[in-house]
């Protein structure tokens, strides 16, 4: 289900809870960083191919893209719409898999992924699936692309956009996912960041903390958009043919236990053209890496030849049926995050924060004072003591002066009652 803007914004913002919770999902995105960037650049130089680029309308923005496309005699041929994983996206992200795809004879657009309604703290797949949709409409549209045969490709966090997009439009023709969580954004969040905080050398209660505790504290906050998306109910919903493939050394989504899950969906929706397979060498984007974590340059080897039968198999109007691999075995299962207790909650935490501080301040300033009145009685008494005697008014001990009887100086007395020699 997708969140409404109400539900965003249906908690309150107590006492700068958001501003904590947002902190914390700053510390954890830059965590994420650690994973490999999708490049730039660096595809091959496009000899035989043909790049166009458009620009179309999702409700009242504006996208621009790229279609690519085999040099040779125009025929109708499939096309197939590349979906963005998180972050920024650029066209350009996704022009090595554009161009391979073009060369195995399939139209394939890459377009940049929008900016507006879309952020680190604020996004909504529901956009993105229109995103989505309208891509397709523009694919159907142009030259040389059969209009019955375009579909869509999405990576990780499009995964949960695709199938979103595909349920809700006929004119999607088949759907290929990358990387599919099968779980919600926020547990397919923490399973990752445990698996790389492990990798690093974190252990014990530590990695709990942060990826469990931490996710907990920034959905309970409001401030980790789509935190809960049902994956689900989406797949359960598709009736196109579907590709799931995964890397077989995935970190970031968990293969075994989401290839389960999809397989699931697809039995109760009563799908039966569904495969899943595995490429043993591949990050989890399906380029080349030697230990899943690194990213090599190109796809990984068997990646584009497996897509591009399989989208051959469609066109032909024979799309396999139920085909499912042997998942590669994955060292934990994620796990569903609880509701964060009155007393987890940012709003609480914040609080502590503060009223330590708040303590911590006043010892110290009551400190202070004690030291300066210490410092001003040890200063005061031997000061008085060895002031010299005052002429009148008062004496050198504080007490007041006793008046002189009239016509005698103030050393009369001592002259009086000095000894005579």
């Amino acid at each position: 289900m997708v969140a409404t803007e109400g539900d965003r914004q249906g908690r309150p913002d107590r006492f700068g809870s958001r501003w904590l919770a947002r902190a914390t999902v700053t510390a954890l995105a830059a965590a994420l960083l650690a994973m490999p960037a999708r490049p730039a650049a660096g595809a091959p130089a496009a000899t035989g191919l043909l790049a166009d680029d458009v620009s179309f309308k999702s409700g009242d923005l504006v996208l621009h893209g790229t279609i690519w496309a085999p040099d040779g005699p125009s025929r109708p041929r499939p096309g197939i719409a590349l979906v963005h994983g998180s972050g920024p996206g650029p066209r350009t992200a996704y022009e090595l898999e554009a161009q391979a795809f073009a060369r195995a004879g399939i139209v394939t657009l890459a377009y940049d992924k929008r900016t507006v309604g879309y952020s680190m703290l604020d996004r909504d797949y529901g956009l993105l699936a229109r995103d989505a949709v309208a891509a397709v409409r523009l694919l159907r549209s142009h030259p040389g692309v059969d209009p019955n045969l375009v579909g869509l490709w999405g990576e990780s966090e499009g995964t949960w956009v695709v199938p979103l997009a595909a349920a809700g439009s006929p004119d999607v023709a088949f759907v290929i996912l990358v990387g599919a969580s099968g779980v919600t954004p926020s547990r397919q969040q923490a399973w990752f960041l445990g698996n790389w905080l492990r990798r690093s050398g974190v252990s014990g209660s530590m990695v709990t903390s942060m990826s469990i505790n931490g996710m907990r504290l920034a959905v309970s906050a409001g401030v980790f958009p789509e935190a809960d998306f049902d994956a689900v109910a989406s797949l359960r919903r598709l009736r196109q043919p579907v590709l799931a493939l995964w890397s077989g050394r995935d970190y970031s989504h968990p293969p075994a236990e989401a290839s389960r899950i999809l397989q699931e969906a697809f039995d109760s929706g009563g799908n039966g053209r569904y495969t899943i397979r595995f490429l043993p060498d591949a990050d989890p984007g399906l380029h080349r890496t030697t230990d899943g974590y690194d990213r090599l340059d190109g796809l990984a080897p068997g990646s584009v030849d497996l897509v591009s039968t399989w989208v051959a198999a469609v066109a032909a109007g024979a799309p396999p049926g139920p085909s499912v691999e042997t998942a590669p075995q994955q060292d934990r299962e994620s796990s569903a995050l609880t509701p964060s207790r009155w007393y987890e909650s940012a709003t609480t935490q914040l609080l502590v924060i503060v009223i330590t501080l708040a303590a911590f301040a006043g010892a110290l300033l009551a400190g202070i004072v004690r030291r300066v009145r210490r410092q001003s009685r040890a200063v005061t008494w031997p000061a008085r003591l060895l002031s010299p005697p005052t002429s009148c008014g008062s004496s050198s001990w504080g007490r007041p002066a006793r008046s002189l009887p009239a016509g005698r100086s103030p050393g009369w007395r001592s002259r009086r009652w000095r000894p005579s020699p």
